[in-house]
């Protein structure tokens, strides 16, 4: 008051755990958002926003670092959910997601581009570089038990393509996939 006694006390109580768990709910919501469930990779989207931002950064530059990407395909995936069912086939998929961030470096991205492929993207990576990080990756699936079926070995298909100078997300893919297409013929 006037006379400089205390007449009250205000008491401003906050409940953290109500930001702490909108918090954690907001993480996990961003990681439904842009990961592929079955895999744990980036989803689709999230690998076409990805990968658009890193065209948008390569074409600004006049003398760019290269950067190629990779595209894999499982052999034969709908004879191994045919022969052993879809849950062996889900194995084998969520396997291969395991093994592809187990193989990559921190820049690069992986994604499940849909079905039973996926796409890497490799920044600082020109094309001969990419071709034997696909070999090196062919070489370790061959090696790998992917599901619960020990005698199950999986193949992969590889495409590979650069990125080039006033490409666009079609570009990419489009080579990339009749890399593939031309690698699947042989």
């Amino acid at each position: 008051d006037h006379d400089g006694s205390l007449q009250g006390v205000a008491e401003i109580v906050r409940d953290l755990s109500q930001d702490r768990r909108r918090r954690r709910e907001d993480k996990d919501l961003r990681k439904q958002a842009t990961r592929d469930s079955l895999t744990g990779v980036a989803n689709r989207g999230e690998l076409e926003r990805t990968l658009e931002s890193m065209l948008a950064d390569f074409h600004e530059k006049s003398d760019p670092e290269p950067m190629s990407l990779i595209f894999l395909d499982v052999d034969h995936f709908k004879n191994i959910n045919d022969t052993y069912l879809h849950l062996t086939g889900d194995q084998v998929l969520g396997g291969l997601g395991k093994l592809l961030q187990s193989e990559m470096y921190s820049a690069e991205t992986i994604g499940r581009y849909g079905g039973e492929e996926f796409i890497v993207v490799c920044p600082s990576t020109d094309l001969k570089q990419a071709i034997a990080k696909a070999e090196r990756l062919r070489l370790a699936i061959c090696d790998a038990t992917l599901c619960s079926i020990q005698e199950l070995k999986v193949t992969v298909s590889f495409g590979v393509t650069e990125i080039e100078q006033g490409d666009t997300l079609t570009d990419i893919f489009g080579r990339a996939d009749k890399a593939l297409f031309a690698s699947n013929e042989k």
